[in-house]
């Protein structure tokens, strides 16, 4: 080969040579330029915690206003409760006194029925049925209102103010005048019921309370005897005709 050949290969190879060595180095300029760019970048990595909230005033209002709501509620509900409890107590406690009390002449009754509570109680309507006596009945009222209010009188030819607040015992005759009616509690050996098929019990008298011996009743308490107190249950006994119980009261 000529010379003038080999200087040209020669050339051609280190044009070559050179013209790889700047590409090469170009490529890691630019590398090293991005890594650069990467370190100056701020770190936005979760490695170290999630990213702070993005707050809404307007849903930490009403949340706020939610919590304090139900505070109130919550305390209210305390208050609510604790006074029933209270209110609850104070009740049970007056019923036990009232139960421990007897009942006596002059006081103001109501009488329920043991098996049915129904409450006794006089009316201003008269049996109206064949053969009846024309009185006013007695119900067994499912609601207390005035006429199941009743003042226990002493039997008749006893003043009742001579025997005020003296305690009922077992065995005693007592009258029952009610409050509504101003008539007594009354019974006869005549007309019978005709649903009951026994005598008539009826509401009956002037308006000034009967003085017809056939208003007394008589109270059985127990067997052994003993004061009628507002927790025993008691009988009533027609006094003039030795009939049954009518009640259970």
């Amino acid at each position: 080969m000529s010379r003038a050949s080999c200087q040209f290969v020669v050339l051609v190879l280190i044009f070559s040579f050179s013209v790889l060595t700047t590409r090469a180095d170009e490529e890691t300029n630019i590398s090293q330029t991005a890594e650069t760019a990467d370190d100056q970048k701020p770190n936005t990595s979760t490695s170290d915690g999630p990213a702070p909230p993005n707050h809404d005033p307007l849903v930490e209002k009403r949340a706020a206003a939610r919590k304090a709501r139900d505070e109130a509620r919550a305390q209210w509900l305390k208050v609510y409760e604790e006074q029933a409890a209270k209110e609850a107590a104070a009740r049970a406690e007056y019923e036990a006194h009232l139960k421990t009390q007897p009942v006596t002449f002059g006081s103001i009754i109501i009488l329920k029925h043991a098996e049915t509570n129904t409450f006794l109680a006089g009316t201003n309507f008269k049996y109206f049925h064949k053969h009846s006596s024309g009185q006013h009945q007695i119900i067994a009222a499912t609601a207390e209102d005035g006429y199941a209010h009743w003042r226990v009188l002493p039997k008749v030819g006893t003043r009742w103010e001579t025997v005020k607040d003296v305690a009922v015992n077992h065995g005693d005759t007592i009258r029952l005048l009610n409050l509504r009616t101003l008539r007594c509690l009354h019974s006869h050996s005549g007309p019978v019921s005709p649903i009951a098929g026994i005598n008539e019990v009826t509401n009956h008298g002037p308006e000034t309370g009967s003085t017809d011996v056939n208003d007394n009743w008589m109270v059985w308490v127990s067997e052994e005897g003993g004061p009628w107190t507002l927790a025993s249950n008691a009988s009533l006994l027609h006094g003039p005709t030795p009939a049954a119980p009518v009640s259970r009261i």
